[in-house]
């Protein structure tokens, strides 16, 4: 028996051995020094009958193609093919590779005519196929593959392209006045320099079309989020300034605005990045500081106040040295605090079970009436992997699964779920405060909501991208089309958290905020605070938690309250029967 360890350098470099022996026990994040012992020469490949070791080295600037420059030695790698882009596809070749595609969608993804109805589904394939000329240009078919992932089809916030927006070059053109969406209103959220009075100012049309007909085409170009979580988007209809005008962006080079007031003014676009606009906004903004830092370090602590510890969890992508030293600091008694927050904005997920290990510090036991299971559509190999970049082609990824007769379909018990089955009294005692918003996905959605359904803690911001009753994610195939090189990746598993719907929780949205903090310009593209803090420090600072106590249903009765009117009811019978009796007396 041997294995293999990776070894982080101090310059960043990752050395990979393999074919090791030996009683030493290694965890992730353990450092190690000159001179140390790692183990004994084994065995790694099976064609060799005598004691080895391989070596991999990983670094920034090493050749992929030539893994074995590092070590003096020559490559025998054969180059892989060209996958560039093609200019255009042939009317065959297109309709090959949608048909494609939307065969991967109704085998591989879970349970699909619950997120689109099979008529609009089959209807949408059919007028893609009926739209294509004899000649298909590729920029045009892209942004076709990439309407299907969109609300315009199956919005979700795990389906996406991993191909990028094509650019003709990195000169491309660009509006010297970029334009957002900001409650209901099309504005300027960029300018140039010398322009700077425009900033805000609301545009009442543009090229003679009316504001209301840009806007729902750019809700219509928003993806990545599930059902109806369209609230998550609100920073994205603010910035992503392309997805206003969609394909046209390719070829627009001037754009008439006209303003609210009736101002009008002639916009010439111009090479990207060739002037200076104003908000400058990495420079100044906490929005964006906040991304930078939750992209630097996995997590940090702070004290922003003697009652508040303060945690940014900026992924569940933890190795055991960092778990353990967050499970160190959440229990260690110099720690009691009253209050926690933890900051999940930037979190967009991770590893399932590290997820569960960590609620496990923060929760005391399973939540009642709450039983998450896994669902995929069948267990045999999917024809589809034919075209998989990720699996090969009679691949069986599901084959631990089983067949559920209450439900029809092939299911499993999440692997995160073991960590909070038991009850445990070593968890943190007390007041949670989740920071939530647009990019809180996945696994970070999953722990919010657990949090928030076993009523632990309470959520400050924005609804969550990813569905609080369900997401598609785990396991993802990744599709290349053939002829136009388009990867695609498709969710493969539906994961259900809880399924009763509530006047708290309601269907198809994500996980909603109690206390809400609504987008705002400065708040993205100016303040230097961070307003969503302030808020929770603020509510904190008011001994304002927990208000909806246990979950309410859709009639508005809650669940612990469900018994208590025929109760009263009851007993009040009793004392009218009683009375009576002793009136008959």
């Amino acid at each position: 028996m041997s294995g293999y360890i990776a070894i982080k350098t101090s310059d960043g470099d990752i050395i990979q051995i393999g074919g090791l022996r030996g009683v030493t026990t290694f965890e992730t994040g353990k450092h190690i020094h000159k001179g140390d012992s790692i183990g004994v020469v084994g065995y790694d490949y099976k064609a060799f009958a005598f004691p080895h070791i391989s070596l991999t080295l990983r670094n920034s600037y090493m050749d992929p193609m030539a893994p074995l420059k590092p070590f003096g030695l020559q490559s025998k790698f054969v180059p892989l093919k060209d996958h560039k882009a093609p200019e255009s596809l042939s009317k065959e070749e297109a309709k090959e590779d949608l048909n494609i595609l939307f065969d991967a969608y109704k085998e591989c993804y879970p349970l699909l005519y619950e997120r689109v109805s099979e008529d609009k589904f089959l209807s949408f394939r059919d007028s893609c196929l009926a739209s294509f000329e004899e000649i298909v240009d590729y920029v045009h078919f892209y942004y076709m593959v990439r309407s299907t992932t969109t609300r315009q089809l199956i919005n979700d916030s795990h389906l996406s392209l991993l191909t990028h927006i094509p650019v003709t070059s990195e000169n491309y053109l660009a509006p010297k006045f970029r334009l957002g969406v900001l409650n209901d209103s099309l504005i300027v959220v960029a300018a140039p320099e010398e322009m700077s009075q425009y900033l805000t100012r609301r545009v009442k049309s543009i090229n003679d079309i009316d504001d209301s007909v840009w806007i729902e085409s750019m809700r219509n170009n928003m993806n990545s989020f599930d059902g109806e979580a369209f609230s998550s988007k609100s920073v994205a209809m603010l910035n992503s300034w392309n997805l206003l005008y969609g394909e046209s962006v390719h070829g627009l080079t001037l754009q008439k605005i006209i303003f609210s007031d009736g101002e009008e003014i002639e916009d010439k676009w111009v090479v990207n990045n060739s002037i200076r606009r104003v908000p400058k906004t990495v420079e100044k903004s906490s929005y964006y500081r906040n991304q930078m830092e939750s992209a630097d370090k996995t997590f940090a602590f702070s004290q922003p106040c003697d009652s508040v510890k303060f945690l940014r969890l900026s992924t569940f992508s933890l190795d055991e040295r960092e778990i353990k030293e967050i499970k160190d600091s959440l229990l260690s008694k110099t720690f009691a605090c009253p209050n926690l927050i933890i900051d999940l904005r930037n979190n967009s997920g991770g590893d399932e079970e590290i997820m569960g290990e960590l609620l496990s510090l923060l929760v005391g036991g399973p939540v009642k009436n709450v039983n998450p299971y896994e669902i995929v559509n069948d267990t045999c190999s999917y024809k589809s992997f034919r075209y998989s970049s990720n699996f090969p082609q009679n691949a069986k990824p599901f084959s631990d699964f089983r067949y559920d007769k209450s439900k029809g379909w092939y299911c499993r018990e999440p692997n995160w779920l073991k960590y909070v089955t038991l009850p445990n009294k070593d968890i943190y005692q007390g007041k949670i405060y989740l920071i939530t918003g647009e990019s809180t996905c996945s696994a970070a959605a999953l722990f919010a909501s657990y949090l928030v359904r076993a009523d632990r803690a309470v959520s400050v911001g924005r609804e969550t991208p990813t569905g609080y009753h369900d997401m598609r994610a785990n396991k993802f195939l990744d599709l290349r089309l053939p002829n136009s090189k388009i990867d695609v990746r498709i969710p493969l598993v539906k994961c259900v958290f809880d399924e009763m719907v509530t006047e708290r929780t309601p269907a198809h949205r994500g996980l909603l905020p109690d206390y809400y903090v609504p987008v705002s310009f400065n708040e993205v593209y100016c303040d230097t605070n961070d307003i969503v803090l302030e808020n929770t420090l603020e509510i904190i600072s008011q001994g304002r938690y927990i208000n909806h106590q246990l979950f309410v249903s859709e009639n508005g009765v809650n669940r612990k309250e469900s018994y208590i009117v025929p109760l009263l009811c009851f007993l009040l019978f009793l004392s009218i029967f009683s009375i009576k009796k002793g009136t008959n007396k």
